[in-house]
C-alpha cells in the first residue's frame, strides 16, 4: 500500500520551519551560558535545558539517519551525553542539523515513504512520509523548547521572543492582532 505524498510545498516549507526553530535553539543556549545549560530546575521534572535539547536533536539525527536507511527509529536514540552536558557542542551539532535541512528545503526535495520504528510494539514499523515526520520535528521541538523556556524562567535567564511558542500560536495570534487594526 502507497502512501499518499504531500503537496510538493510541504518538505520545503517544512524543512525550513525546522531550520528556524534549529537557530532558535542556538540562541537560547546562547543565552544559558555554558554553566547554565546543565543546571536542573526542580518545577520542570528536575530536568535540564542541556537534557532537552539532546532530546530534540537526537530526534533530528534519526530522521537524518532515516534520509540513508529509509527507517526512522526515534526510540533507538544515541543518548549522547556530551550533547548533554556540552552546549557548544550541541550547538555545532544543531548547525549541521540546520545544514542537512536547509540543503532539503533548497533541493525542493520531494516527499517519499518511510518506515518509523513502532513505540509500542517491538519490532513493528508504521508508515510514514518525510514530510510527516519534518511536521512532527516542529510539534515535538515546539514541545521541549517550552519546557526549556521553563527551565530558563527558573534559572532567571529570559528566553528569545516566541520561543516554545507553536506556529499556529503565533499565527493565530497574528490573526488576531490584524483583526483588530481594522
Amino acid at each position: 500500500m502507497s502512501v499518499p505524498s504531500a503537496p510538493s510545498s510541504v518538505v520545503p516549507a517544512a524543512a525550513r520551519a525546522n531550520v528556524l526553530l534549529l537557530a532558535q535553539g542556538s540562541e537560547m543556549i546562547t543565552r544559558l551560558e555554558p554553566d547554565r545549560y546543565t543546571d536542573r530546575a526542580s518545577a520542570c521534572f528536575n530536568s535540564s535545558a542541556g537534557g532537552h535539547f539532546r532530546h530534540v536533536i537526537e530526534h533530528y539525527q534519526a530522521l537524518q539517519a532515516a534520509d540513508a536507511s529509509g527507517i526512522v527509529d526515534y526510540e533507538g536514540r544515541a543518548r549522547d551525553l556530551r550533547i548533554e552536558t556540552d552546549a557548544e557542542h550541541a550547538r555545532e551539532v544543531m548547525g549541521g542539523l540546520a545544514d542537512w535541512l536547509t540543503r532539503m528545503a533548497e533541493s525542493s526535495t520531494q516527499d517519499r515513504s518511510l518506515q518509523v520504528v513502532a513505540e509500542t510494539v517491538a519490532g513493528a514499523k508504521l508508515t510514514t512520509t518525510l514530510a510527516r515526520e519534518l511536521e512532527f520535528l516542529v510539534g515535538h521541538t515546539v514541545h521541549h523548547y517550552a519546557l526549556i523556556a521553563v527551565v530558563a524562567g527558573q534559572l532567571g535567564i529570559l528566553p528569545p521572543i516566541n520561543f516554545g511558542v507553536a506556529p499556529s500560536t503565533l499565527k493565530h495570534q497574528q490573526e488576531q492582532n490584524i483583526a483588530c487594526a481594522r
